[in-house]
């Protein structure tokens, strides 16, 4: 026998050399991944806290799953934020940031449920009453997850030519809603006329609520009790200032819940 093959058949602690070299190999290779998992090139351990460090050495690590709710807010000039500034002081906006919504407004000035606005009182060309804008918010690709219609104080001499017509155009408007966007929640917020109080305006305010329960929708009112008064005036007679809009916001949502 040579003696090469001679040493391969000494034992060691009860082995046979070859099978003891074959065990130290393997012990070695264990040794040398488990290193390799717990630091970098140098050795150096990883924090079980170092989320950057679990991150090199592959190590997945959570992340959020929570999507942001898409809000669609129709309505007219106070949804559009005439009287705040800067735009993120406007009710809508407030509300949105407290809620957590992502905001899609879709508020044109001089608009009601009945009524159009003009270019004097939107800026647009084409400034058409909320169901028009529901539908247009539709072919734009919003897909929202929560409704707000507001407002109506635009369709004060519509209401006193005909209420009958604005009420059919309020409840139109609801079943728009409901129509377009199905699984959305649809939440109705009451017109405010802060610079009159008159008995019709309660008529109007409980058509609006009648049209948004008829379609499972929440209602939201600004006149029971009154929200807005002359001192949140912007200075014009017609819209709020900073104040007001901080007044509508926390009035929804203290009964968003």
């Amino acid at each position: 026998m040579s003696r090469v093959g001679a040493f391969f058949t000494r034992e060691w602690a009860g082995l046979p050399v070859w099978g003891a070299l074959l065990v130290v190999l393997a012990v070695a290779g264990v040794v040398a991944v488990a290193l390799s998992a717990r630091g970098d090139d140098a050795g150096a351990p990883v924090r079980a806290d170092s989320t950057e460090d679990l991150t090199a050495v592959g190590v997945a690590t959570p992340s959020p799953t929570a999507s942001v709710q898409v809000a669609l807010f129709i309505g007219d000039s106070y949804t559009v934020g005439v009287g705040a500034a800067p735009e993120s002081k406007r009710w809508t906006s407030l509300v949105a940031v407290d809620e957590g919504w992502e905001e899609a407004n879709y508020g044109r000035g001089g608009t009601g449920y009945a009524t159009s606005g003009t270019f004097d009182s939107c800026g647009l060309d084409d400034c058409p009453p909320y169901s028009d804008m529901i539908a247009e918010a539709a072919r734009d690709g919003v897909e929202p997850d929560v409704v707000v219609i507001a407002g109506g104080q635009s369709d004060t001499d519509a209401w006193g030519a005909d209420s009958g017509a604005v009420a059919e155009a309020i409840a139109g408007t609801f079943e728009a809603a409901a129509e377009r966007f199905p699984d959305a929640r649809i939440v109705a917020v009451g017109p405010s006329w802060p610079f009159s109080e008159d008995s019709w305006q309660r008529d109007f305010n409980q058509a609006v609520r009648d049209a948004a329960e008829a379609v499972g929708a929440e209602y939201i009112s600004l006149l029971e009790p009154r929200v807005l008064d002359e001192s949140f005036d912007a200075g014009d007679g017609q819209h709020v200032n900073d104040d007001g809009h901080a007044a509508i916001a926390e009035r929804v949502i203290q009964e968003l819940g």
